[in-house]
């Protein structure tokens, strides 16, 4: 019996820590929210990443910071908090390449999709119905067909309608990413200066180009992009069904 009362006890707690509202505390004091009962504009951790290597190992994986972007029924829109990585939207300039095409949908559903998430996390993403957007900018220039994706970059409505003006409009590097743009010291880093602009999947004045996000935080008609750029900052966008969390 007092075996029972122990065994029961033990899952008590595992269930509640699951479960409950509490919040989880990082070493460097920064505080997230449990994915559980987070609400829009909370800052929760899922999946893991190369993002934190000053003094570890290259392969060093840490949490994935995410902003809780929107809330639909059961099912949470994330916005990486930092640019996790540096990558050219396409390897080779082509004047028709859209986003359903482009190497960097393509690393982000394979490469960073299976490196990121465990088999658990994969189960409770939501594969979402991705549209090809034209710029508001430049409304001839195709955008192309809509994907199906897990993980994808925001259009620039969804950037008007969801991060524009918030605290969290204007992108980080982590330090591994910050290291593939040869910019390697750690005072750098801390210092504040690792500000970027990051892509958006939109077409621009023709498809050799994408829109992107200022370092300050702003989208124009000029913040257009070679999609050859190699240091354009990428915050992925996942959804998870919080009903099978």
């Amino acid at each position: 019996m007092k075996k029972s009362v122990r065994r029961f006890a033990a899952i008590s707690v595992v269930l509640c820590l699951f479960l409950c509202p509490a919040v989880l505390s990082a070493a460097e004091g920064a505080v997230y929210t449990s994915l559980y009962s987070a609400q829009v504009g909370d800052t929760v951790l899922f999946g893991r990443f190369e993002q934190e290597s000053w003094d570890k190992p290259a392969d060093t994986q840490n949490p994935i910071e995410w902003i809780v972007m929107a809330l639909d029924g059961s099912k949470a829109y994330l916005l990486a908090k930092h640019a996790v990585a540096v990558h050219t939207y396409h390897n080779v300039m082509e004047t028709n390449v859209v986003w359903a095409d482009a190497q960097l949908n393509e690393w982000l559903n394979s490469t960073f999709f299976y490196r990121a998430f465990n088999r658990r996390e994969q189960e409770i993403m939501v594969q979402t119905t991705v549209e090809g957007e034209n710029s508001p900018f430049y409304p001839r220039t195709a955008a192309g067909r809509a994907t199906k994706a897990y993980v994808w970059l925001l259009s620039v409505s969804e950037w008007e309608k969801y991060v524009k003006g918030t605290d969290y409009n204007v992108c980080s590097l982590t330090p591994d990413a910050w290291k593939a743009l040869h910019l390697d010291t750690t005072e750098q880093f801390t210092r504040g200066q690792n500000e970027c602009w990051w892509w958006l999947r939109n077409p621009c004045y023709d498809n050799s180009e994408a829109q992107f996000v200022s370092f300050d935080g702003h989208v124009t008609e000029r913040g257009h992009m070679r999609v050859t750029a190699q240091h354009g900052g990428v915050r992925p966008v996942i959804c998870v069904d919080l009903s099978k969390y």
